[in-house]
């Protein structure tokens, strides 16, 4: 059995972090249930960070699974809200059962929110919750310009989806989007191109730098391809690949306090959904709570 051990962080600032966010979402909540709707993509947010640096300080500790299942919670509101349009939907948050009208949320799921919440669902296997995902058209979720880190989680959902609905055609939904994300230009030709008075361009920290696309998204289309594959060998290996991959990205001293690479998100949604699949995981990493890896955490 193989292990691949997280990156090293500073512990001074993963505390600062853990403060920093336990008392921002606290603070949301309360601004949630005094009436505040518009604030359920923030903490949405802010719960997705929460649960990386939680894991760092407190590897498997129940409190990520206590924040996937309010991500999940939260999901659900906006797309009954979605579809429900006049209909109050209710959400259970602290000690209060809030009841929403769908016109106050003004809420529109983007490409990491979208990622996030099937990789939540997935995770915590809420199947209703999933496929109310799964009819959100991929066009639909792109927001962000080709470079951004928006625009690769744009680039996953078709090949997630597939991947998900057991479609006959997965494999050439991978295999495009992989030619899509190597088609992406280099970072230094949008600094080239980068026009800092325009006021609809990106921020240019949202671009990342050419090291992602082959260290953190293409080892997720190879693990996907792997889990078509039905080969238990193969998608260890190409897991323990991945992870490496993850590691050598995110153990950067630039990204290394960054909570969404404190878990490896998308690698552990697929190792528990392979685990669904039959396909037994060997591989152990600090970047795959085992809690979570075990099935041990439902949202339903």
């Amino acid at each position: 059995m193989k292990n691949v051990n997280r990156h090293t962080i500073d512990y001074d600032v993963l505390q600062e972090q853990l403060t920093y966010y336990r008392e921002g979402i606290s603070s949301t909540i309360k601004h949630i249930q005094e009436g505040r709707f518009d604030l359920l993509d923030i903490l949405f947010n802010k719960l997705v960070s929460l649960a990386g640096y939680q894991d760092a300080d407190r590897p498997s500790s129940p409190e990520v699974c206590r924040y996937l299942r309010l991500i999940c919670q939260l999901i659900s509101v906006v797309l009954t809200a979605a579809s429900e349009k006049t209909v109050p939907v209710k959400l259970p948050l602290g000690e209060q059962q809030l009841e929403i009208v769908p016109d106050e949320i003004g809420w529109q799921i983007d490409e990491k929110q979208w990622l996030f919440s099937c990789y939540s669902t997935v995770i915590c296997t809420s199947s209703a919750r999933l496929n109310a995902l799964l009819q959100v058209e991929p066009e639909r979720l792109k927001f962000y310009p080709s470079g951004t880190q928006y625009y690769f989680y744009y680039l996953l959902a078709a090949p997630l989806q597939a991947i998900l609905r057991d479609d006959t055609n997965a494999h050439e939904v991978i295999e495009q989007a992989r030619q899509a994300v190597r088609a992406v230009p280099k970072f230094d030709d949008y600094l080239e191109e980068y026009d800092e008075s325009d006021s609809e361009s990106p921020d240019l920290k949202d671009y990342v730098d050419d090291d992602y696309a082959p260290l953190v998204i293409e080892p997720q289309l190879d693990l996907m391809s792997a889990l078509l594959s039905h080969n238990a060998l193969r998608f260890n290996e190409t897991l323990l690949e991945a992870l490496e991959k993850h590691k050598s990205y995110w153990g950067q001293e630039e990204h290394s306090v960054d909570p969404v690479g404190l878990i490896a998100w998308g690698p552990l949604a697929l190792a528990r959904l392979a685990g669904k699949r039959g396909i037994p995981v060997i591989i152990t990493s600090d970047y795959l709570p085992k809690l979570l890896v075990d099935g041990n955490c439902h949202c339903d």
